[in-house]
């Protein structure tokens, strides 16, 4: 005889000499309940994912009670599965071996997850949500089977990510039912995501920010370590994708990755970057972690050249696949789910400049120079651009070579656009004025002020009219005309005085 028929046939004698014990007695009835309840705040449960298997009844004998097999169900299982064993079935032969095998592994994981999957493949049992009323009695908390009579269930079913994202398969529950309730929790986990970016390392995070291009900027994905009892094996991989204005540092590795679990530095992980996508997959020590601890994920990323302007928004998008099937095979499909993406978005902005006549605003002027610096500061800002007017913030490397300028050229036309400037203000100041113009002689301050709404930028560019004068009148802001005036004025002034004296030294020569 082979080992497992032994040991069945031990377990077997073991439970009925249980039985032959006196025990309390309970009162056969109906419509008794199985009261199924979430592990926690991440999972919701929906009635129409849940199914109960009826394995056992159970019998009142006198002061006593034993569970009788459900016919011809059992039977058809243990005949099922000695031909899937090839004879050698861990069940047993009969309905006494099987129910030995039920009460000896209540409390074995591995050995009752093959069960609710040996139960679910073999097609023989009618579940419980086709005689019984299924129904949820709060939404997305406790889901309620009613109508069943006293007796020995296996409980299987999912829960759905309370956050969205792909349903987790429930671990089983072996449930004895002899009372008018019995309450459960549903073993099922999922983990939750959160982005957030800022643009200082340890500053204030949240779902935006701006900058201008060639900063740094500083991502955070926040989670939670999820239940993963009964699980063997987990998959945790965070799976992240920048959009094409967004770049990780050339050589992006496990370096450039900070994780914390539970507020503890964790370094168990590989770095995958690929371009715009950014793989973090956790390694086995991970399911020694603690259910709850929270995960912190931090790296930096650079506001690009390719970035795009607002009110359009330069995304970091984020999921994670995570182990949602404790019966897997390792074959078929894939064993995990994703959660619903989450997103940080980088935001930066563009400004427009008119050069035009001061008298007459039709008239656009060509060939006037500026500085642009953030108000309060002599550090110019560095560009990238052509003669067409059209020029970009140069990135830190850009901005060391002899590409970038310092220099704004109006072009025919006027006009000025510059690309990949953060929110706040700027002074221009005008260099050179256009040929037969005055220079102006007091800095435009230029604003650039950005408001949300519901999450969205509202940004539109308004342009900064700046005025010259023609060089016949004084311009009212100063300028080159006024130096010119204020040194004939002098010159002038100095020869009147001397006139003054040498006639005066004259009269005294003649009164003499």
């Amino acid at each position: 005889m082979k080992t497992s028929k032994i040991v069945s046939l031990i377990l077997a004698m073991a439970v009925l000499l249980a039985f032959a014990l006196p025990m309390t007695a309970f009162a056969a009835g109906e419509n008794a309940t199985i009261t199924i309840k979430p592990p926690n705040d991440r999972v919701g449960l929906a009635a129409s994912d849940f199914s109960a298997y009826k394995l056992y009844n159970l019998v009142i004998r006198g002061d006593g009670y034993v569970y009788t097999a459900v016919q011809p169900a059992v039977g058809n299982f243990l005949a099922w599965a000695e031909t899937v064993y090839d004879n050698d079935s861990p069940y047993g032969a009969d309905a006494d071996e099987f129910l030995a095998f039920i009460r000896f592994y209540s409390d074995n994981a591995a050995q009752l997850d093959t069960l609710a999957k040996d139960l679910m493949a073999s097609g023989k049992f009618t579940t419980a949500s086709g005689t019984a009323a299924m129904e949820q009695a709060d939404p997305a908390k406790n889901v309620v089977i009613s109508g069943l009579d006293y007796g020995y269930y296996m409980v299987i079913g999912k829960g759905t990510p309370t956050a969205g994202g792909d349903l987790v398969i429930a671990h089983n529950a072996l449930v004895s039912v002899h009372q008018a309730n019995t309450d459960i929790t549903l073993k099922a986990d999922a983990p939750s995501i959160a982005k957030t970016v800022s643009d200082t390392e340890g500053g204030t995070y949240g779902k935006l920010t701006d900058v201008n291009i060639g900063d740094e900027i500083f991502f955070k994905i926040t989670s939670v370590v999820p239940n993963m009892a009964r699980f063997d094996e987990y998959t945790f991989i965070v799976h992240d994708k920048l959009s094409v204005g967004l770049s990780l540092a050339a050589g992006f590795d496990e370096e450039d990755v900070a994780v914390t679990i539970g507020g503890a530095s964790f370094d168990d992980f590989t770095v995958a970057a690929d371009g715009q996508k950014l793989t973090i997959t956790f390694g086995t020590s991970f399911i020694k972690e603690d259910a709850g601890d929270a995960i912190v994920i931090a790296y930096a990323a650079t506001l690009n050249e390719d970035a795009v302007m607002a009110p359009s928004k330069n995304t970091n998008e984020a999921y994670i696949e995570y182990s949602n099937d404790p019966y897997w095979d390792g074959e078929n499909g894939t064993g995990t789910g994703d959660t619903p993406p989450d997103e940080a978005d980088v935001y930066t902005f563009d400004i427009v400049i008119n050069k035009i006549d001061g008298k007459d605003n039709n008239v656009t002027l060509s060939g006037a120079e500026f500085t642009l610096a953030p108000a309060g500061s002599n550090d110019l800002i560095k560009f990238i651009g052509s003669g067409d007017g059209n020029y970009r913030v140069a990135t830190p490397a850009e901005a060391a070579t002899t590409t970038a300028v310092d220099t704004l050229v109006s072009p025919d036309g006027g006009q000025i656009k510059v690309k990949g400037l953060e929110a706040g203000t700027y002074t221009l100041t005008e260099t050179k004025a256009p040929a037969g113009y005055n220079l102006l002689g007091a800095p435009v301050p230029i604003v650039i002020a950005n408001s949300f709404a519901g999450g969205v930028s509202t940004y539109v560019p308004v342009p900064t009219n700046v005025e010259n004068n023609a060089g016949g009148s004084l311009p009212g802001t100063g300028g080159i005309g006024t130096t010119i005036f204020y040194a004939v004025s002098a010159i002038l002034t100095i020869g009147l005085v001397a006139y003054f004296v040498i006639r005066k030294r004259r009269n005294l020569l003649t009164i003499k």
